[in-house]
């Protein structure tokens, strides 16, 4: 007999017996004999039979659809990369267990009663939040009449979260530089944004836990223009902020920057200045956008999974619908990686760097 697949079938031909006793004896039944129960399960496991875990039925009131409410507009590059990967890979994985994905978002104003509303009037089974900043009142009411969210990067009461780890990632990166001899770190922040003000602030909290100075924070305005190009251009004052920087008796000898689309900004800023990466200053990113795949010098930078972040919000949201005892309100976090490129460079290999 062919063992690759062991059927119900091809245990009760051998035990004589009838499919339905072969079921009943696998799943422990009362109502046949132990004799004949244990019987059965000897044959199976001898098979190689794998009982698989019943699949849950959704609840009778079940509408199957679960929606993903988008809480932000004017998005950040990194916010438009990360928040994209976490939306789509949610609903995939919401399609895969059989349910309709559902999103909602008011460009014009993504905190607003009218998007709100919409996602009540809709009755979703669940619902992911993305881009929760602040709870207002509208926000208030959603939670108070929705039984099943989970929300990503941000802690609910009574309610599931997946964390993405972002400090543990600028962290992670930090003490990569601070072994390869970097001990001038610098660290370029963008448009102000929830996950911009945090990773600025995780830079300077572990930059005074690694006794490094933190003043080489700088803050650059920026704006995209709105053109084809695959790699969107910075109009800001990166020039004139690089050129401060570089002027420093005690000038920075890595740069690190909010995101990898700023960081080959920079990158392209420093080489029309005649600086090259990583010969004369080190550059590193966050967000391993698959953008940085085919730009040299390939980039240092922190992965921080955004699709395994929306595929296991999704999972988790709707194993609470259909096996609400499951539920677990303890965060879970996904932890971020480095990703080890060629723009950092080893001063602890380079006497010379190090005297300078």
């Amino acid at each position: 007999m062919n063992t690759s697949f062991i059927s119900l079938k091809d245990i009760a031909a051998i035990c004589g017996v009838s499919l339905s006793t072969v079921s009943k004896a696998l799943h422990d039944y009362p109502d046949i004999s132990r004799e004949t129960a244990e019987r059965i399960q000897k044959t199976a496991s001898e098979l190689g039979y794998i009982k698989l875990p019943p699949v849950p039925r959704p609840p009778a009131d079940s509408s199957r659809r679960i929606g993903v409410l988008l809480l932000k507009n004017d998005l950040t590059p990194f916010e438009e990369y990360y928040f994209h990967k976490i939306i789509y890979s949610f609903s995939q994985m919401v399609s895969a267990r059989g349910y309709d994905p559902l999103l909602f978002l008011d460009k014009r104003n993504p905190g607003s009663a009218s998007v709100i509303s919409r996602v009540l009037l809709q009755h979703p089974d669940g619902l992911c939040i993305v881009g929760l900043e602040k709870t207002d009142a509208a926000i208030r009411e959603l939670l108070d009449n929705t039984p099943h969210i989970i929300s990503i990067d941000r802690l609910l009461d009574r309610h599931q979260s997946v964390l993405s780890s972002q400090d543990e990632g600028i962290r992670i990166l930090m003490a990569y530089c601070r072994m390869k001899g970097h001990t001038r770190i610098a660290y370029f922040n963008t448009v102000d944004s929830f996950y911009n003000r945090r990773a600025r602030d995780t830079y300077i909290r572990y930059a005074h836990e690694m006794s490094l100075p933190s003043s080489y924070l700088t803050n650059i305005t920026i704006s995209r223009a709105e053109d084809s190009s695959i790699l969107p251009k910075y109009r800001s004052n990166l020039r004139s902020e690089l050129s401060r920087l570089l002027s420093l008796p005690e000038r920075p000898s890595c740069i690190l920057c909010s995101d990898d689309l700023f960081a080959y900004a920079c990158i392209r800023e420093l080489e029309s200045m005649d600086i090259r990466v990583p010969d004369m200053i080190s550059v590193a990113g966050f967000g391993a956008f698959s953008i940085h795949m085919g730009i040299r010098p390939y980039l240092t930078t922190v992965q921080p999974f955004p699709e395994v972040i929306g595929s296991r919000a999704a999972h988790d949201l709707i194993d609470s619908i259909e096996d609400p005892a499951s539920v677990r309100y303890k965060p879970v976090y996904i932890e971020p990686v480095l990703v080890e490129g060629c723009s950092v460079k080893d001063l602890s290999l380079d006497k010379t760097a190090l005297l300078n």
